[in-house]
């Protein structure tokens, strides 16, 4: 559902990968133009040794996370807060909620 809407709303063919099966047993696409890592608290060590994986084929990897500052956010080539801080829950949702929000709301700031 979150890829068909970006790609309806921004014109993006998008593949969403999970980042342990990306690592080890897929191909990076040679047509892609920017990989996205998201991970709320940047610090999955999946997510970081995936966004490895691409930058060493010389591909440049954006990072949406909650902590600037985190592994995830200093190794990335750009980064975005996605703005939800620490959820001290046992479910934590918030950061699903920001990762699809944040970009909307940024892309809407650029357009107007």
């Amino acid at each position: 559902m979150r890829a068909l809407f970006f790609e309806q709303r921004f014109g993006v063919l998008l593949d969403i990968k999970e980042p342990y099966n990306f690592t080890h047993y897929d191909a990076i696409d040679p047509h892609a133009d920017l990989v996205v890592a998201i991970s709320q608290s940047g610090k999955s060590a999946s997510t970081l040794e995936a966004m490895r994986k691409v930058q060493a084929s010389g591909k440049s990897v954006f990072a949406l996370t909650s902590d600037p500052q985190s592994p995830i956010g200093c190794a990335s080539d750009g980064v975005l807060d996605i703005n939800t801080g620490i959820e001290s829950v046992g479910f934590v949702t918030r950061g699903f909620s920001a990762t699809v929000a944040q970009p909307v709301a940024d892309s809407a700031d650029h357009c107007s």
